[in-house]
């Protein structure tokens, strides 16, 4: 179970605005704003809120909110801790959305739950710094 972090409602054009905060370090540049998949998780939000509280689809609109955590000083220009990105979330984005979700529950679960599967890690320095498997060789042979 999730939650929304911000739903606005316009009454007089009847429409939805799904705002998700972020954080950042230093701001969104573009190649996070391409991460698919994190547009998918707002898509997606936009069609679970359609679905669930009886919406028209096209009444919603969506939208990350991204903070800043460091701002730098600039002699020359103010430089905004606040960030806006709106991504495509017409019917072509939330198919490929779609499509993108079942593929991961076919890949990750059978009716019985989780599948067995051997997953391939992908070390790095970052990566391995967050995972829950770092000190447990018997899950994972990166391991140390």
């Amino acid at each position: 179970m999730g939650y929304l972090d911000v739903v606005m409602y316009h009454e007089p054009t009847n429409s939805f605005k799904i705002i998700d905060i972020k954080t950042s370090t230093r701001g969104w540049n573009d190649k996070v704003k391409k991460d698919e998949g994190k547009q998918f998780q707002l898509i997606l939000y936009k069609q679970f809120f359609s679905e669930q509280f009886n919406i028209p689809i096209e009444n919603i609109d969506v939208e990350f909110f991204i903070v800043k955590r460091k701002v730098y000083d600039h002699p020359d220009y103010v430089i905004p801790r606040i960030q806006t990105f709106t991504p495509a979330s017409g019917k072509v984005k939330l198919n490929k959305a779609n499509k993108a979700l079942n593929e991961f529950i076919e890949e990750a679960f059978n009716k019985d739950g989780y599948k067995d599967k051997q997953h391939t890690p992908t070390p790095s320095k970052w990566d391995c710094t967050f995972c829950p498997f770092k000190d447990t060789p018997k899950l994972c042979n990166v391991a140390q």
